[in-house]
């Protein structure tokens, strides 16, 4: 969305430069602030992001908490952290075999 040419005269006065250079700056506000003059896109684009950022929080959850769990239920050579896990394995074990497929 560029507006044609100025029709400034071209002497190299200071006026003539600042209002060149106003012109340029209010030409680039469009681009830097689209987000104030269209807020619905801007909504619909944040509210899209978050969707994603819960969605790959969740994934993230679901498939390293129980490999981190897995690993350290394995790892019985840590005496104090070894017996903490083992005993949360045996309550997950316990749950999956109560809870109906």
């Amino acid at each position: 969305m560029r507006t044609p040419r100025s029709s400034l005269p071209a002497k190299g006065s200071e006026l003539t430069q600042a209002l060149r250079s106003l012109e340029r700056t209010v030409n680039r506000l469009p681009r830097q602030f689209e987000y104030v003059i269209h807020p619905g896109k801007h909504l619909f684009m944040s509210y899209i992001r978050g969707i994603v950022y819960g969605l790959g929080a969740i994934t993230a959850f679901a498939v390293l908490i129980p490999v981190i769990v897995w690993t350290l239920h394995r790892v019985e050579w840590v005496p104090i952290l070894g017996d903490f896990i083992n005993r949360i394995a045996i309550q997950v074990e316990n749950v999956q075999v109560r809870s109906p497929r």
